[in-house]
């Protein structure tokens, strides 16, 4: 939870609601995807991409799926660029959709937000005999589980995607989520920042993941409150997030 509220607060600095399709946002930083997932998207996430001045972005998702291989696409996209995916209070992310918050390096979902998964299905209505359906869906399989274990993926949200037919949408608890890796960092991205972190501080991984686990229980203290984020203009909590950055620091250098 502390995660989600430290980037949503960073967000909430340039963060401008999206319309009904994939906005570019107006800072180059966060892109916005609602609705319908399709191929084109592919094409402008990667043009919104090139435009960050920071190479990456944080994409907004609000949506019920689409298009699973454009999905896995886009995830891939995002991974290559080490962006994030936010599912805010208020928002939906299931189906294909979550396959493309599988995809990013960081994942970060409010706890009122839903995620929501079911069996992947085509869109066709066309006579299709068994042995075709047996193809189709072994090809299926076949990518998805690459894909999920491309992306750091428990085999486990497989298991769980096929186990719930598409017309009972499985709405995932926390505690599934966190299972499942669907919130957090991805552990490759967290083995570079930890080494990264402790090279900086000229101290070992060990003294490193020790002062890392005093943050919280020193500064928690001074982290804003879900209200004071949630407060136009987020003055306060603005404020609050620098002492505990400054209270965070002092920690990691061992001055605290």
């Amino acid at each position: 939870m502390r995660t989600f509220k430290f980037a949503l607060l960073m967000s909430l600095l340039f963060f401008v609601r999206g319309a009904a399709a994939v906005v570019f946002s107006v800072d180059d930083l966060v892109v916005h995807m609602a609705g319908e997932i399709s191929v084109k998207d592919v094409v402008e996430l990667k043009k919104y991409i090139g435009r960050s001045p920071v190479g990456y972005i944080t994409l907004n998702a609000n949506s019920r799926g689409g298009d699973w291989e454009a999905a896995m696409e886009l995830g891939k996209v995002l991974r290559a660029s080490r962006s994030a995916v936010m599912v805010l209070d208020g928002s939906i992310c299931m189906s294909a959709c979550v396959l493309v918050l599988a995809g990013a390096t960081t994942r970060i979902v409010d706890e009122r937000a839903k995620v929501g998964i079911h069996r992947p299905y085509t869109q066709s209505t066309k006579p299709l005999t068994f042995d075709e359906a047996q193809v189709r869906y072994r090809i299926l399989e076949t990518q998805t589980k690459q894909y999920l274990r491309a992306m750091n993926m428990p085999e486990s949200l497989w298991d769980a995607l096929v186990s719930t037919p598409p017309e009972n949408v499985r709405f995932l608890s926390l505690k599934e989520m966190e299972a499942f890796r669907l919130t957090g960092k991805d552990p490759a991205l967290q083995e570079v920042e930890d080494a990264d972190n402790a090279r900086k501080y000229g101290i070992t991984k060990e003294v490193y993941f020790v002062r890392k686990n005093q943050v919280w229980p020193k500064c928690g203290s001074l982290f804003p409150s879900q209200e004071e984020i949630d407060r136009p203009g987020q003055a306060l909590a603005v404020r609050k997030l620098t002492a505990y950055n400054a209270c965070e620091l002092a920690v990691l250098r061992g001055e605290r």
